[in-house]
């Protein structure tokens, strides 16, 4: 299902944010939202617990906006629930019941809470949610289609003329669009382009696209109102000149046309979109800024060979000095993956004893018997 603009305004309205403190260094980020669960049968437990689950996923929602543009938002809608699921107690440190009120069957509580979200953050970069449109990878569609009522295929880039998707494809770019994705509205126009049966790579290529759709969806007729639908579609990475990825999805149904359409572009979304997200990372690796302050500094040798030491982890990119007060320096770091685990291999290094407390955006790091 794809979540009008609407919805999810009226989502951040609803969640009703009474204020939201967060701790730079120690990254816990303190929201007071409201939750509400219907009781059935007078079970006002069961009812409390559906409204403490929905408080969690507003503040799961609400943190996200910190990192998702605007372009992102409905995919991140049709995402977070899953991973708030998971996650919610993992990742709220502590959360206290403020005030509760009830009208019909109802109930309705203010909840404040305390949310620790370096897990959120990652996830979030790990699905390139927080990759910007305009940023995200050129997609240009390729789908032939034939059927219902037509005799013969529908191919845009082998008709003569005015160059137009077909209604499948229209359909299928405003999903991507609405999903975030970066697709060409309609096939480009280029002078002295000869179309036919050139491969898509070619074709690609000289529109500038980065990854093609390309494949085939068929209407069969099955009985007198029963017809089946079948969508090959293979996702084709244009720089490498290869396929990322090929699935073939089929329903059969009496449902209307667009109906049908929607219910395959949906399940290859769900297909496409992981693969889209692990070539984004594994071709440009994302990295986060984290702080870093090292305490009891006493002598500079030991200081640079933690530096030294975390400049040879492949997950870190960049160390730059922020502020210097006395025997404390504090740095901000660009670090691709976990702040944890880039802070477990330097303490695995034994430099010296050394007491490393990591927390959402930050982390300490204090030197002790020196």
């Amino acid at each position: 299902m794809i979540v009008p603009k609407y919805v999810y305004a009226s989502l951040v309205l609803c969640s009703c944010i009474i204020f939201c403190v967060s701790s730079p260094l120690l990254g816990n980020t303190e929201l007071v939202v409201f939750g509400i669960g219907d009781i059935q049968n007078g079970n006002l437990a069961q009812a409390e617990q559906a409204a403490l689950d929905d408080a969690f996923g507003k503040a799961f929602f609400i943190m996200s906006l910190r990192y998702v543009p605007e372009s992102a938002i409905p995919a991140l809608i049709q995402r977070l629930p899953a991973y708030a699921a998971i996650r919610s107690m993992q990742d709220i440190s502590q959360y206290k019941i403020v005030s509760r009120s009830q009208q019909y069957d109802i109930l309705r509580l203010t909840v404040s809470l305390v949310i620790n979200n370096e897990a959120l953050q990652e996830w979030l970069y790990s699905q390139t949610l927080t990759i910007p449109r305009k940023q995200r990878p050129k997609i240009l569609l390729m789908i032939s289609s034939h059927g219902p009522g037509n005799h013969e295929t529908y191919e845009w880039w082998n008709r003569a003329g005015k160059r137009n998707y077909s209604p499948f494809e229209s359909q299928f770019v405003r999903g991507l669009n609405e999903w975030g994705e970066n697709v060409f509205e309609n096939p480009p126009r280029l002078k002295n382009m000869i179309f036919g049966p050139m491969d898509p790579f070619s074709i690609a290529g000289n529109f500038g696209a980065d990854f093609v759709l390309t494949g085939s969806i068929s209407y069969t007729p099955v009985l007198e109102e029963l017809y089946e639908c079948v969508f090959d579609i293979s996702l084709l990475d244009v720089k490498k000149g290869s396929s990322a990825g090929a699935w073939t999805i089929s329903h059969r149904g009496d449902i209307a046309i667009n109906e049908m359409n929607s219910l395959m572009i949906d399940n290859a979304m769900n297909l496409i979109q992981p693969h889209i997200a692990h070539i984004i990372l594994s071709t440009s690796p994302i990295y986060m800024t984290k702080t870093m302050c090292i305490k009891g500094i006493n002598n500079y040798i030991t200081y640079q060979t933690i530096i030294n030491s975390l400049y040879t982890m492949d997950s870190v990119s960049d160390i730059g000095i922020e502020s210097i007060k006395e025997h404390t320096i504090c740095h901000t770091m660009k670090i691709r993956g976990s702040l944890e685990d880039a802070m477990e291999n330097l303490r695995r290094e034994q430099i010296i004893e050394m007491d490393i407390d990591v927390q959402d955006d930050g982390a300490v790091v204090t030197i002790l018997n020196q």
